[in-house]
């Protein structure tokens, strides 16, 4: 597959995704290389189709119509991308009932990691 093939590969997954999607550089690893999806979410997010948000991470932007621009990514979002990089397990303690056991305090997002 040539580049331009590659590119239209990663930019038909991106367009799958619901708005606000986080995603990393390794959730397209089975299309293409790293260098080679690197340079095209690259290219992707030049062309604003995307957001990048940290080194390797971008996300499908979400516009709020309540705010009346582009939204900030929803650090849940990220957090699952990063995870999956790393083959994390991600467990919202708010959604446990954990937190009011006093057990961990996740701090404001709710969200802990663990490996």
């Amino acid at each position: 597959m040539s580049r331009p093939g590659f590119q239209k590969h990663i930019e038909k997954r991106i367009a799958s995704l619901p708005e606000g999607s986080a995603f990393i550089t390794s959730d397209f690893l089975d299309i293409a290389d790293t260098q080679v999806v690197n340079k095209a979410l690259s290219r992707i997010a030049e062309a604003g189709s995307i957001r990048r948000i940290l080194r390797g991470g971008y996300d499908r932007s979400r516009y709020s119509e309540l705010l009346q621009e582009w939204a900030a990514p929803k650090m849940e979002e990220v957090a699952k991308a990063i995870a999956r990089n790393f083959g994390w397990t991600i467990r919202s303690l708010r959604r446990h009932g954990t937190e009011s056991a006093g057990a961990v305090h996740p701090g404001p997002s709710g969200v802990v990691l663990h490996q």
